[in-house]
C-alpha cells in the first residue's frame, strides 16, 4: 500500500483485542506488521523508547506494557510460542508518536490513537458537556463512523457517489418514518448549502450515529453483497432503530427540534476562544490531570508501604507480589522491577509518589490563580458596562496597566511624563489569554 487513501481507521481496529475485563489492547507484533516495520528488533527499540516516554510522565509501564507469549505461525508455517507485548491504547499513542510522520501509516496512526485517547475523555466526561459540546463531540464521532460505513458499503457493492447517495437515503428513510435527505431537509428549513448533519441537536445525531455503526457492523457480519441488499440492510437498521425509540418513549427525530447553530459555528466559535477558555479553571484536561494524579499518588504510596512492610521475604527476580491492603481490606498486586531489590522498588514508588503530589500540587495552585484572574477580570468587565465618563475609562486603564494587561508609556525624558496630543479616546480590549498577569 503505498497510497493514504488505502488506509483507514479499519486497520487498527481489527488488530484490536478485548480481554476478559472488557478492556482493549494491541499485540505488539500485529502492530509492528500494520506500521510497516519489516524487523521485530527494530520495533522493538520503539516500543522501549514509548515505554521510557511512560514512565517519564509518570505512569506505571506494567500498566501499558504487558509482556507475554502468543502461539503464532512462523516461516515455514508452523506454530510456536513467541515473545510478544499486549500494549494499552496509551502505549500504541507513545509508539506512533515515536514514529516517522512522513510514513503515511505512522501519520494515520498517530491520528487515530490521540482521536481515541481524546473520544475516551470526552465519554468520561460526556454528562457535564454543554449541548453545543456535546453535538460538536457526536458530530464527530459520526464522522468517523460515516467513512468506516462507506468503506463497508463500498466493499459490499455500493461504488459510484450516486448510488452512495441513494444507499444513504435508505437509511434516512428507515430512521427517519419514510423521509428522505430532501425531505429532512425541507422539514429544518435549511438553506441549499447548509447539511442536515449540521443541524441536529446531541440526541439526534445519537440516533444517527447508532444507524450508521450498527449498519456497518451488519453489512460485513453478514457479508453483505450488492447495491440492492445494502440499500435493504440501510433501511432495516434505520427503522428498527426508529422502532427503538417509540419503544423507549422517545420522540421521533423528525419532531426533534432543530438548533439554531450548525456545527461550524461552534467550531469557529470554540477555535476564536481557544486562548481564553485554556484559562478557565474547570477545563476537562486540567481537572483530568489533577484526578490523575491524584488517583496514581496515593497508589503508589500504598505500593511503598506495602512493600516496606510485607516484601522482605521476596526472593530476587520477582517481577510482582500479592499483598493484603490494610487501607480496604483488599488483597492486590504489585508489580516490581526484577532487577531491584526490594528496598529500590520500595523508593521508586515512594519517588513516584513524590513527583506526582508535587504535581497535584502545582496543579491545585494553577486552578486556584486561574480562578482568581478570571474574577479579576471579571469585575474589570463588570466596571466597563457601568462606565459613564472618561475618567472612568482611565482608571480602568490604570489597572489594567498595573497588572500587566496594557503596557505601560515610557516618558521621553527622565522623570517626565510623555505628552499626549488631544483626541476622542477609544478603548481597546486586550486578550486575557494572550499574555501571563501577575497575580495580587
Amino acid at each position: 500500500m503505498t497510497s493514504i487513501e488505502k488506509y483507514s481507521d479499519r486497520i487498527f481496529e481489527n488488530i484490536k483485542q478485548i480481554n476478559e475485563y472488557g478492556q482493549e489492547f494491541w499485540y505488539a507484533r500485529e502492530l509492528q506488521e500494520v506500521l510497516e516495520y519489516s524487523q521485530w528488533r527494530n520495533f522493538y527499540e520503539a516500543v522501549q523508547r514509548a515505554a521510557v516516554s511512560c514512565e517519564n510522565s509518570g505512569y506505571d509501564i506494567d500498566e501499558h506494557f504487558e509482556e507475554c507469549e502468543v502461539v503464532r505461525k512462523i516461516g515455514n508455517g508452523a506454530n510456536r510460542k513467541v515473545k510478544d507485548i499486549k500494549l494499552s491504547r496509551y502505549a500504541c499513542y507513545l509508539i506512533v508518536m515515536n514514529g516517522d510522520p512522513q510514513k503515511e501509516i505512522i501519520s494515520l496512526g498517530q491520528t487515530y490513537f490521540a482521536v481515541k485517547t481524546r473520544q475516551q475523555e470526552l465519554s468520561e466526561n460526556f454528562d457535564s458537556l454543554s449541548e453545543d459540546a456535546k453535538r460538536l463531540a457526536i458530530r464527530n464521532e459520526l464522522k468517523r463512523h460515516n467513512s468506516m460505513l462507506a468503506d463497508a458499503a463500498h466493499d459490499a457493492g455500493v461504488v459510484e457517489q450516486r448510488d452512495y447517495a441513494i444507499f444513504q437515503n435508505y437509511g434516512y428513510k428507515g430512521l427517519y418514518g419514510g423521509l428522505g435527505a430532501k425531505e429532512i431537509h425541507n422539514k429544518k428549513g435549511l438553506k441549499k448549502s447548509q447539511k442536515i448533519l449540521d443541524y441536529m441537536g446531541s440526541t439526534e445525531l445519537a440516533a444517527n450515529l447508532f444507524r450508521a455503526t450498527q449498519t456497518e457492523e451488519k453489512l460485513r457480519r453478514d457479508n453483505i453483497k450488492g447495491k440492492q441488499e445494502a440499500n435493504q440492510t440501510h433501511y432495516h437498521v434505520g427503522k428498527k432503530v426508529r422502532e427503538t425509540i417509540k419503544e423507549l418513549g422517545g420522540t421521533m427525530p423528525e419532531d426533534l427540534p432543530t438548533p439554531k447553530s450548525s456545527i461550524k459555528e461552534i467550531e469557529q466559535k470554540i477555535n476564536k476562544d481557544f486562548n481564553i477558555n485554556l484559562l478557565n479553571p474547570n477545563s476537562v484536561n486540567t481537572r483530568v490531570m489533577k484526578f490523575i494524579a491524584n488517583r496514581l499518588k496515593d497508589k503508589y504510596k500504598v505500593y511503598g508501604e506495602l512493600i516496606n512492610t510485607y516484601g522482605y521475604g521476596l526472593e530476587d527476580g520477582c517481577k510482582s507480589f500479592k499483598a493484603l491492603n490494610y487501607y480496604t481490606n483488599e488483597e492486590i498486586t504489585i508489580p516490581l522491577d526484577p532487577a531491584m531489590t526490594p528496598g529500590e522498588n520500595s523508593k521508586k514508588y515512594f519517588d513516584r509518589y513524590g513527583k506526582l503530589k508535587r504535581t497535584e500540587e502545582a496543579l491545585t495552585e494553577q486552578i486556584a490563580d486561574t480562578e482568581a484572574e478570571i474574577e479579576h477580570l471579571e469585575s474589570i468587565s463588570n466596571a466597563l458596562d457601568i462606565a459613564r465618563a472618561e475618567n472612568d475609562l482611565s482608571q480602568i486603564k490604570e489597572e489594567l496597566t498595573e497588572y500587566g494587561y496594557i503596557k505601560k508609556h515610557h516618558s521621553n525624558k527622565k522623570g517626565q511624563k510623555a505628552q499626549t496630543k488631544s483626541k476622542p479616546f477609544h478603548w481597546r480590549k486586550t486578550s486575557a489569554a494572550s499574555r501571563t498577569c501577575p497575580m495580587e
